[in-house]
């Protein structure tokens, strides 16, 4: 039979939402060809060891996305400038994202009185991918936020993603009278509807004299180890712990959550802004 010349690609395993075990696709080991089949006779237990710990790391990790929104400090009700809506992963793992396979998350806007909307003089997003605006309708005003890198783990402010928009002056601030926001992830990259991460490579394990010699030996520990996970979440004033849960296509409100505040100062009423 013809060898293969370059390194075996790594397979993926994902789990759906729900644990649902996925496997990946051209791992068939049952099927696989005599000299395969036999490979594991010239794997060094040393690389054994190291397959085995390099899969047990990585069915280890889990990430845990945040989302929260919140104002300057001491902001009346309803009068904030600047308002953000802040992502941390607060996991072991990064969370995938390119601009072939982005993360989109749509905020927003509804204004309690159609009548009292507010102006939107700035908005963006600090080295995060890109914001795109709508235009107010019937009292709605829908921003587009595309990630095209990965979120890290969250190590302090610089590793947060944030998306901002300043609002204008406009109406009356009463409470329940001016703005509340709704955020609705549509894509979550290629973690999309799933939650895991793929294995590290075979050849990015042991020495490549061994990767064709250790592909049964990787093969079937992947497929007897879970994967990574992800898991999101949406947290405020209103909640505890990491916060309630936050279903990629589900629309998580201000109202919900509450509004925080920077800089210790009191949380807005209704999470309004």
């Amino acid at each position: 039979m013809p060898h293969a010349t370059n390194p075996a690609p790594s397979p993926s395993r994902r789990s759906v939402a729900k644990g649902v075990a996925w496997m990946a696709p051209g791992v068939t080991i049952a099927a696989a060809a005599p000299r395969l089949a036999a490979s594991d006779v010239g794997c060094s237990s040393e690389s054994q060891q190291e397959i085995n710990n390099a899969i047990t790391l990585a069915s280890t990790k889990h990430a845990q996305l945040q989302l929260n929104f919140y104002q300057l400090a001491a902001a009346l009700d309803g009068a904030a400038q600047r308002v953000y809506m802040n992502l941390k992963n607060l996991g072991t793992a990064p969370v995938s994202a390119s601009p072939e396979n982005p993360i989109i998350i749509e905020l927003t806007l509804h204004a309690a009185d159609p009548a009292q909307t507010r102006s939107v003089t700035t908005y963006g997003t600090r080295g995060w991918g890109t914001v795109d605006k709508g235009e107010w309708i019937n009292g709605t005003l829908t921003f587009t936020w595309t990630i095209t890198k990965n979120l890290p783990i969250t190590t302090g402010a610089g590793t947060e993603c944030d998306m901002y928009v300043a609002l204008g002056p406009g109406g009356v601030t009463t409470p329940g009278k001016q703005v509340h926001a709704e955020a609705v992830m549509t894509s979550f990259g290629v973690n999309d509807d799933l939650t895991g991460d793929d294995f590290p490579a075979l050849h990015d394990i042991v020495d490549t004299t061994q990767v064709l010699e250790c592909q049964e030996h990787y093969h079937a520990k992947v497929q007897a180890n879970p994967t990574a996970s992800y898991t999101l979440y949406a947290s405020g004033s209103k909640t505890s712990g990491m916060g309630i849960d936050w279903p990629v296509g589900e629309a998580v409100s201000s109202k919900t959550i509450g509004n925080g505040a920077s800089g210790g100062s009191a949380t807005s009423e209704n999470g309004i802004w």
